[in-house]
């Protein structure tokens, strides 16, 4: 799909959404998390859930500043059995 200033309206208007619903719980209609709210599913802190996020370990999209974690990628590597914590750099790196 080309690039179109629609889809900067869109985007605008979801991110203005998705701003709504910060803060609330996470429940079975939403198809999306927060790296947080990944992480804590996940069972790992903030910090680790941000590191994988950044090295990839946890697929993300991006809207606007948001960074958001698919529930179905949860779900695939959770399936595969992916060990995320190989995906994470070293701190000294």
């Amino acid at each position: 799909m080309p690039y179109t200033q629609e889809n900067d309206r869109i985007l605008e208007k979801l991110a203005t959404f998705l701003q709504h619903v910060r803060g609330h719980s996470v429940n079975s209609e939403q198809l999306t998390l927060s790296v947080e709210q990944a992480a804590k599913l996940l069972g790992v802190s903030r910090t680790t859930g941000f590191r994988l996020a950044a090295s990839g370990g946890l697929p993300t999209i991006r809207l606007g500043r948001r960074i958001l974690v698919p529930k179905v990628q949860i779900e695939r590597l959770l399936r595969a059995g992916h060990d995320l914590a190989s995906t994470i750099p070293d701190k000294a790196a």
